[in-house]
């Protein structure tokens, strides 16, 4: 069957289970949490590079937008869409209205090893995260635990994970002391930053 075919109950089943649904989902719910209006978050599944089109261009009718999350396949030259065809569009991105503390992060995989990431940081003018290995998704930030697939739970994040060592810090009303603990960790962050209006090579 393809997704043509599919009617809306398949469609919301999908998005109940789908890994990069329930980490959008995730981080819709962290920005309510952070006090942000549900009414002024837009979700949108892209479903190909047509959607991706028709939803930047109403996006781009937004007067302002503060922030972008890009939950998605990637490789070095952006975010990958739904069959593909989306290289062109990264390469020549509409401008939207960011504001001047707005962030975009994109957290599919590599999405910061080649131009794209400070391309799109230079053109829309906003600052920009993305990643420099391959992303796993996992039920915690920091240090990654494993989700089930095809589940429905929420807490769910997209960011690279490495083995090896981070030292931790503990403390109770007698002492504070530190360890060295392996793990597979999220030694990055958000992901590589690039402010715009810097030069690439």
């Amino acid at each position: 069957m393809s997704t043509s075919d599919w009617f809306d109950d398949i469609y919301a089943e999908w998005d109940a289970r789908s890994s990069f649904s329930r980490a959008a989902h995730t981080k819709f719910q962290e920005l309510v949490e952070r006090g942000i209006p549900a009414s002024n978050i837009v979700i949108e599944r892209i479903d190909g590079v047509e959607d991706l089109k028709n939803d930047w261009n109403s996006w781009s009718k937004y007067n302002v937008v503060e922030g972008l999350y890009v939950y998605s396949h990637g490789y070095s030259e952006g975010p990958v869409v739904y069959c593909g065809g989306d290289i062109d569009f990264w390469k020549s991105t509409p401008k939207l209205n960011f504001s001047s503390n707005a962030e975009a992060i994109f957290y599919g995989c590599n999405t910061a090893n080649e131009s794209f990431a400070q391309n799109f940081a230079n053109s829309q003018n906003v600052v920009t995260y993305a990643q420099t290995d391959y992303a796993s998704f996992s039920h915690d930030e920091i240090i990654r635990q494993r989700i089930t697939d095809l589940d429905t739970s929420l807490g769910v994040y997209l960011h690279p994970y490495t083995w090896g060592f981070k030292l931790m810090k503990y403390e109770n009303s007698f002492t504070t002391w530190y360890d060295s603990v392996f793990g597979e960790w999220n030694f990055s962050g958000q992901g590589k930053r690039f402010e715009p209006c810097e030069t690439t090579d």
